[in-house]
């Protein structure tokens, strides 16, 4: 009897395991379409993504009776069988009595010894059937454990320069490749850079152009750490990413993403977390710097902010990114399409307090607009995923014909 309960219990843990699989596909539908909303609702396709998401709260839902039928089963087949058993004992007992060869105390007493016994017994599928599930849910936690995790490299010998002064960066003969899945790391990879070399000399503005997908992004990668090179290496100063805490050398970058992304809370919150310390009069400087006006005036650090910054324009949501960049006290601040979102006087205003901060931050920017490239002081041309030119606006209009076609074609547009 117990040896069958734990056998049933145990086949809880592959139907727990399709529990946790299913309820993880329906959140991640529900998160890919609350996520895009605006759009869903835009073209009407709230029937399209409401299939989808149905399919998988079935299965969901599927996966869990599955779990609740197997822990009844184990449950009212232990219960069932101590009662048989039960009953068997006390027929037996019954009838040693009626021969006289047992008393009606020693049955009582002996009833009360084997329900004593088959108590715990009864439980003991149920306890199984539980920790079978919770094996069963850990194993899709196992899995993600089993993924490569973003190490800290040892300590370097001497330590990265000190924030708060601009700082030569370059990348060596720089190879990367991306996984085509997190789920088996070692299938067929993506080569996205190849033998890319760079070098930023500090307090300059570098541009980076290409086409879409040429590689622009992945370098950007390469210089946070979000990605460690196949080959060649990063440096700050002489100091190499493979050597360095990652932590540390991430303070010395500050990124402003093309998506600028805002947090749900107060403007200062969404300030405050790339420099704890900076003071009021900090903050204001930094959204005047970055030209953060809301109704005609700087917005108000108590202003609330709703998720993903809803309430404020796109344009409003990137300039609050630039000015997270320029609270922070990192010494190269990248760029990644950083004014896509901003009119030509905007831009300006903005492109005129970076130079004004340029004597102690080195700017590397991904960039289309000419009007944004033009003032570089070296301009790398990018093109699956290698360097294909570098020299400034004019030059390379004369010496490199993909940048020259970019620039007539208005890909990069003024």
């Amino acid at each position: 009897m117990i040896a069958l309960g734990v056998l049933l219990g145990s086949r809880t843990r592959p139907a727990a395991e399709a529990v946790q699989d299913a309820v993880g596909e329906m959140s991640a539908n529900f998160g890919r379409v609350l996520g895009g909303i605006r759009t869903v609702r835009a073209f009407a396709g709230e029937q399209f993504f409401l299939s989808s998401v149905q399919v998988a709260a079935d299965s969901a839902r599927r996966s869990g009776l599955r779990v609740a039928k197997l822990k009844a089963v184990v449950s009212g087949f232990t219960q069932s069988a101590i009662q048989i058993l039960l009953f068997a004992v006390i027929g037996l007992g019954a009838l040693r009595v009626a021969s006289g060869s047992l008393t009606i105390g020693e049955l009582a007493s002996f009833v009360m010894y084997v329900m004593l016994v088959f108590a715990p017994a009864a439980m003991l599928g149920g306890v199984v059937a539980s920790i079978s599930e919770a094996v069963g849910a850990y194993a899709r936690i196992a899995r993600i454990r089993t993924w490569s995790q973003e190490l800290s490299a040892n300590s370097p010998s001497r330590g990265l320069p000190t924030s708060g002064q601009a700082l030569d960066v370059s990348l060596s003969h720089v190879d990367l490749t991306y996984p085509s899945s997190y789920e088996d790391r070692a299938s067929q990879q993506k080569r996205v850079l190849t033998d890319v070399s760079i070098s930023v000399s500090a307090g300059s503005f570098v541009a980076l152009v290409g086409r879409s997908g040429a590689g622009k992004s992945s370098i950007f990668n390469v210089l946070e750490g979000f990605y460690i090179p196949d080959a060649g290496d990063v440096f700050i100063g002489d100091i190499s990413l493979r050597k360095a805490p990652v932590t540390e050398w991430r303070k010395h970058f500050a990124l402003v993403d093309q998506d600028a992304p805002v947090f749900a809370g107060s403007v200062r919150e969404n300030l405050l977390f790339v420099n704890q310390d900076a003071s009021d009069d900090e903050l204001y400087a930094a959204l005047r710097h970055a030209r953060v006006y809301v109704g005609g005036e700087v917005a108000g650090l108590d202003m609330m902010l709703g998720e993903g910054g809803t309430g404020i324009s796109g344009g409003e949501r990137q300039r609050l990114a630039l000015a997270r960049a320029f609270l922070s006290e990192a010494p190269v601040i990248l760029l990644d399409e950083a004014t896509s979102n901003l009119d030509s006087i905007t831009e300006q205003e903005v492109q005129d307090a970076l130079f004004a901060l340029r004597r102690n931050r080195t700017v590397i920017a991904i960039a289309h607009r000419l009007s944004t490239i033009s003032a570089a002081d070296k301009i790398f041309v990018i093109d699956e995923g290698r360097v294909l030119a570098e020299g400034r606006h004019l030059e390379l209009m004369n010496s490199c014909d993909l940048y020259r076609e970019l620039v007539e074609s208005q890909a990069i547009a003024e």
